[in-house]
C-alpha cells in the first residue's frame, strides 16, 4: 500500500492542481479492515496536502475496502463491478 501510495501522490507533481487521485489496488487477497484502515491513515499523514484515495479490493469477490470520502466516481465503477460479476 505504501508503494502504490507514493507512486500516486508523484502523479500531477510537474503540475500540481485540486485534482484528487483515486487508485483501486485489486489482488487476490486482501488485509483486515483494520489494517489496511491503520495503513490507509498513516498514508495521509504523510502525505497531507493531497488528495489521494486508496481503495483496496480482492479480485475473487469484489470486496473492497472503500473509504467513506473515496470520490464518488471511484463508488459508482465499484458498484458496477459488483453488478457484473
Amino acid at each position: 500500500m505504501a508503494d502504490a501510495w507514493a507512486r500516486a501522490g508523484k502523479w500531477g507533481e510537474a503540475e500540481p492542481g485540486n485534482d484528487e487521485i483515486c487508485v483501486i489496488l485489486m489482488g487476490s487477497s486482501m488485509a483486515p479492515p483494520e489494517e489496511l484502515a491503520k495503513s490507509i491513515a498513516e498514508q495521509r499523514r504523510k502525505t497531507r496536502g493531497r488528495r489521494i484515495t486508496l481503495i483496496p479490493m480482492d479480485a475473487r469477490n469484489w470486496d473492497a475496502h472503500v473509504p467513506t470520502d473515496a470520490p464518488t466516481l471511484a463508488k459508482g465503477l465499484l458498484a458496477r463491478l459488483r453488478e457484473a460479476k
